[in-house]
């Protein structure tokens, strides 16, 4: 999206930048995307208080408070949000959108979905919303014989589905093949390694949460700070004994 529209999606935001009134548009993006960088930094070259910034290419440096702090050095506290720091963030499929609907009248009726994994020709398809998934894979020439899992979404985030007969919606960036999958591996007693605590982003206890939840001691998960997990998935993915945190 942004190496085909760049234009558009400087648009959007230009759009966003005067409804609201704001001074400051910073557009990240990770540094394994160097070729995008350069062509959203000279579709933003002529607009005053634009810049691109070049980020470290770091899981889930994509989400709301994270990417807040890596372009601002602001924190969003826990329990709020970018918003209390006079900050708003917007993807560039939004942007994207807002122009055609401000410009074109078009409502928001495609978006861009990646196929991959272990499918034999992995693409980028953009796509009216409704497509069967069982289309975007016929189009990428099938799934490999050693596929195990469908992920309906990004491999982390993303939810497994048992058919394919499912719609593309509005808010479906990806459908992802998996060969190995943690999440069908035996689950082993927590060890108390701390790796998942290290880990994640929202410097939370995911084995805390955890313990409460599965003793359905929800109030005591909520005081534990369940409501502040981002649902990134890294603490299951970093857990050597494969729990389904």
């Amino acid at each position: 999206l942004m190496m085909e529209s760049a234009e558009t999606i400087v648009s959007g935001a230009r759009l966003i930048q005067k409804v609201l009134g704001i001074q400051n548009v910073i557009i990240g993006i990770e540094d394994n995307k160097m070729d995008a960088v350069e062509v959203m930094r000279k579709a933003a070259a002529q607009y005053e208080g634009f810049r691109v910034e070049a980020l470290k290419t770091k899981y889930p440096q994509g989400g709301e408070k994270q990417l807040v702090y890596a372009l601002t050095g602001k924190k969003v506290r826990m329990g709020g949000l970018p918003l209390d720091l006079g900050v708003i963030v917007c993807n560039v499929g939004t942007c994207y959108a807002i122009h055609r609907a401000a410009y074109e009248g078009r409502p928001l009726v495609d978006r861009v979905v990646t196929v991959g994994g272990t499918v034999k020709k992995p693409a980028n398809y953009l796509v009216r919303i409704g497509t069967p998934v069982e289309w975007l894979i016929d189009t990428s020439k099938g799934l490999q014989e050693n596929t195990r899992m469908l992920i309906y979404g990004g491999p982390m985030m993303g939810m497994a589905i048992s058919r394919e007969d499912i719609p593309i919606t509005k808010g479906c960036s990806g459908i992802v093949a998996l060969e190995t999958v943690s999440a069908l591996v035996k689950e082993g007693a927590c060890i108390r390694c701390g790796r998942c605590v290290e880990a994640c982003p929202m410097r939370l206890s995911p084995a805390t949460i955890d313990r409460y939840t599965r003793k359905d001691m929800y109030e005591q998960a909520e005081a534990a700070g369940a409501m502040n997990c981002i649902e990134c998935g890294i603490c299951s993915f970093s857990c050597p004994a494969k729990r389904n945190l």
